[in-house]
């Protein structure tokens, strides 16, 4: 990287970093283990799609954290709300990361207490 460092990242992708701050990897296998390096201990609970990408397990099965698919996710989910009826509205996060990218998604789930005359338990 030139001297000149991020003008490449802020032209063409908006970001701004100083050359410092960037962390360049041979792919994202080596980028997700760093990541799971970093972030996980022992214990840690991590959410992953089911099925999702088998790097992405290997790399986080080394720091021993607990696994949850997006199919338990929404079970779970369900549950909450089932058993918490004053809730409202859920608002979800997920940062899902694939081998050639990463997708965050934004989404606002509000629950209809009385939807046309139909009562939720």
């Amino acid at each position: 990287m030139s001297s000149g460092g991020n003008s490449n990242l802020h032209e063409k992708k908006g970001i701004r970093a100083e050359a410092k701050n960037i962390l360049v990897t041979a792919g994202s296998q080596e980028a997700i283990e760093l990541l799971a390096r970093v972030l996980l201990d022992p214990g840690d609970i991590v959410y992953v799609e089911n099925p999702t990408y088998l790097g992405a397990l290997q790399s986080f099965n080394v720091y021993s954290p607990e696994l949850i698919g997006v199919k338990k996710i929404i079970l779970s989910l369900a549950k909450l709300v089932e058993d918490n009826p004053e809730i409202s509205s859920v608002d979800i996060n997920p940062i899902f990361v694939y081998e050639d990218r990463c997708v965050a998604i934004d989404v606002k789930i509000l629950l209809a207490h009385d939807y046309h005359g139909l009562k939720k338990h």
